[in-house]
Order: C-alpha cells, then sequence, then structure tokens
C-alpha cells in the first residue's frame, strides 16, 4: 500500500467518525425535543422526520467541508495539478505511439528491483556487480545496441564475479571484452576506458564485501551516512570529491547503478535533464543549444537537483520515481519516441 493510499484510508476513517459523532449530537438533539414538545398527530411521520434529520446533518458535514477546504488548500496545489496534467500528457503520447511501453518498462527490472529491495531482498555481490556492469555499459552510447546483448553478459563477465573481473588487465579489455562488443556491433567511443576503470571499481568492492559481509551491506551502511537519502547515496559514489567515489561511475552511471539494484532513483542523462529543462522543473545555467535534442552542459549541483526535482514530481503523481524515469526517458530515448527539445515543450503548453 503506498503513502498515498494510506492517507487516503486514513481520511476515510476520520470522516467516517465525524459523520457517527455528529449523528449521535443530533440524535440526542431530536429525542430532547421529543420530551420538551411530545409528537402531535399532524406532526411528519417518523421516516419523514429521520430523512430530515440527516438531511440537517448532512448539510452540516457539506458546510464543514468547504469552510476546511477554504482553509487548508495550498499555494502549490495548481502547480501538481500542472504536474499531474504533464504526466498525463506523456502517458497518453505514449499509450497512442509506443503502445507496449509499460510491458518495456517492466521487462528492462528496474521498477521490479526497487520492489525487491522494498520487500527486503538481500542482493547477491554478483547482482550488485551486475547492476555496475550495465551501468557502466550504459554510457555515452545508444542502449538499443547493448539490449540485445544483455543475455550473453553473463559468460563474457563469468557470473559477473567481481574475484574474476578484478584480475583483470588492460590487454584483457583490448584483446577480449572490446572484440566481444565490437563483433556484435555494440561497442563505443569510451568502452575501453570505461571497462578498464571497472576493473579497480571491482578490486574496490570486493574489499568493501569482505569488510562488510556483502556489497548490499556496504552500500545499506553507507545509506545510513547519508541520513538514509538514496540521492546523496549516489552523490557518495559518484561525486569527484566523495572519498567513496568508485573509479568507473559519475553522477549519472551511479545512479544507473544504484537504481538497478533497488534504489529508487533517476538517472539524470542527457535524456531526463533536456526534458526537465524543457518542462521547466529545472533550471540549467549552461545549455546554450537546445536545438532538436540537445542536452544542457549539467553541472553536478544541477544533476542532484534533476534528481530531487524528479523524486518531487514521482511523488506528486503518485508512481516510483523509477518509473517516472523509464517512462520520461522512453519518450527521449531513441529507443523511444526521440523527442526533440520543442516537442517536449510541447506538451506544457497544450
Amino acid at each position: 500500500m503506498t503513502i498515498s493510499q494510506v492517507i487516503f484510508r486514513l481520511l476515510e476513517i476520520a470522516f467516517a467518525l465525524y459523520l457517527a459523532r455528529k449523528t449521535i449530537e443530533w440524535v440526542k438533539k431530536w429525542r430532547l425535543a421529543r420530551k420538551v414538545k411530545p409528537q402531535k398527530q399532524t406532526d411528519l411521520p417518523k421516516k419523514v422526520k429521520h430523512i430530515s434529520l440527516f438531511s440537517q446533518l448532512k448539510r452540516q458535514v457539506d458546510a464543514d467541508k468547504v469552510i476546511h477546504k477554504q482553509k487548508c488548500t495550498p499555494l502549490k496545489l495548481g502547480k501538481v495539478t500542472k504536474l499531474e496534467h504533464l504526466w498525463n500528457k506523456i502517458r497518453g503520447t505514449l499509450d497512442s505511439r509506443l503502445t507496449n511501453w509499460r510491458d518495456r518498462i517492466l521487462q528492462g527490472g528496474q521498477v521490479s528491483a526497487v520492489d525487491a529491495r522494498e520487500q527486503r531482498h538481500q542482493f547477491s555481490d554478483n547482482e550488485v556487480f551486475e547492476g555496475i556492469v550495465k551501468a557502466v555499459l550504459s554510457n555515452s552510447t545508444d542502449w538499443s545496441r547493448i539490449e540485445p546483448v544483455l543475455s550473453e553478459l553473463q559468460d563474457l563477465f563469468h557470473g559477473f564475479d567481481l574475484s574474476y573481473y578484478s584480475t583483470l588487465d588492460s590487454n584483457d579489455i583490448s584483446n577480449v571484452f572490446i572484440p566481444w562488443f565490437q563483433r556484435r556491433k555494440a561497442g563505443s567511443m569510451t568502452m575501453k576506458r570505461s571497462l578498464v576503470d571497472l576493473i579497480e571499481t571491482a578490486s574496490k568492492l570486493g574489499e568493501h564485501s569482505q569488510q562488510y559481509g556483502s556489497l548490499n551491506q556496504y552500500f545499506a551502511s553507507l545509506l545510513e551516512t547519508t541520513g538514509n537519502n538514496a540521492i546523496y547515496l549516489v552523490k557518495s559514489i559518484g561525486s569527484p570529491s566523495s572519498k567513496h567515489k568508485l573509479p568507473a561511475l559519475g553522477i549519472a552511471l551511479a545512479a544507473e547503478a544504484m537504481k538497478n539494484i533497488g534504489y529508487d532513483v533517476t538517472k539524470p542523462d542527457r535524456h531526463i535533464n533536456r526534458a526537465m529543462g524543457s518542462f521547466k522543473l529545472v533550471q540549467f545555467s549552461n545549455w546554450p543549444d537546445r536545438s532538436v535534442r540537445k542536452a544542457p552542459l549539467a553541472n553536478e549541483k544541477e544533476l542532484i537537483t534533476v534528481m530531487l526535482e524528479a523524486a518531487k514530481y514521482a511523488r506528486d503523481v503518485g508512481v516510483r520515481i523509477s518509473f517516472l524515469d523509464n517512462t520520461i526517458w522512453l519518450l527521449c530515448a531513441k529507443s523511444g519516441l526521440q523527442f526533440s527539445n520543442n516537442a517536449l515543450g510541447e506538451l506544457i503548453t497544450e
């Protein structure tokens, strides 16, 4: 049950208690009136009298609701309404032009990973490293090139065994891994550097696993130091200024990695950034070229702002952050509808 469902249920219970209390008060008043003034033959029948009593009570309740609405309507209600309207436009667009978009999000596994973590699933070291590997492979490439080879990665990375990968060197990457991806047309300009950096990452992760008992426990402990805020967990392993920085990851890739292992965050990549900018939810200080699908040149502070605003957006429309992230990504990416910046901006003006 989501927080919004719990709140709605509590409101229902509160209203039922209020209705019961008012009913008791009116019944007492009605009985007192009968004692003071005995019923005459010309009085209304009991059934009609009961209806009249309920009508009075309903009018009182309705009046109380109007007063409550006038006193408690927050200023940001209009903003939430606009966000809901935008969310409906996004979903409607995908429903009409990419009908299997929900299935694709579920097949991606990130939403189910968030569900698993919420249900206290203990991710194994291999599962954690798999999530990090997939994040690194998404760097500076079209994900549609990586997607077809996902089922083969298990063998290439020896079951995502940390101890295996941490013993590799740059020659192994050049002679084994890069040709493997090139034969499948899944390589990228930055892949060699990323996979070499991943060796050091695997080595550090192996040390953390030994110290904390598992990588799942390591990230849980690191999360506690951030006040249990997954966004700042991402910052701690992705920011160059952090002592916990992992070599192969920046902010965006760290977010993708954590999302792969069940932390509910958004990945502030070029697609999410230009969407959040086009929706006017985030202001970027350096976005010189907004033509077609050009992305802003976001600094670290702006990347964190994107993640924070995406979290607020997801809360306002009542969905998981990872689901909202994947939905907007499908609207923008080559694997989805490839919306331009202008087309994204039009969604908030229609």
